[in-house]
């Protein structure tokens, strides 16, 4: 095997496991089984500029998933290079029934 076979190997490795991470949060509501995956140095960035630390990202998150039953999320992009994986989703939340 090559190395770069080798490298390309654990790039697809790493790719799935952000992957099935974010589907296990989804699916448990796990919040910590999700720390372990992320560095001490994580950044959440989103689109409007704001960041978090892993820290005050993991409690955001535990924070709302009870709000978001049902929520689907669908992976638009996941790149990876090296230990860095950035992962693009969408998220959709059920719509709202009568008098809601």
């Amino acid at each position: 095997m090559t190395t770069q076979s080798t490298s390309e190997n654990k790039t697809a490795d790493r790719k799935s496991l952000v992957v099935q991470a974010l589907a296990n949060l989804v699916e448990t509501g796990d919040v910590d089984a999700l720390a372990p995956h992320l560095s001490d140095d994580f950044v959440h960035h989103r689109p409007d500029s704001t960041r978090s630390t892993k820290a005050e990202w993991l409690a955001s998150v535990g924070a709302a998933l009870p709000h978001l039953a049902g929520m689907e999320v669908e992976v638009q992009h996941v790149l990876a290079d090296d230990d860095h994986v950035v992962m693009h989703s969408r998220r959709r939340l059920p719509e709202a029934g009568e008098g809601n």
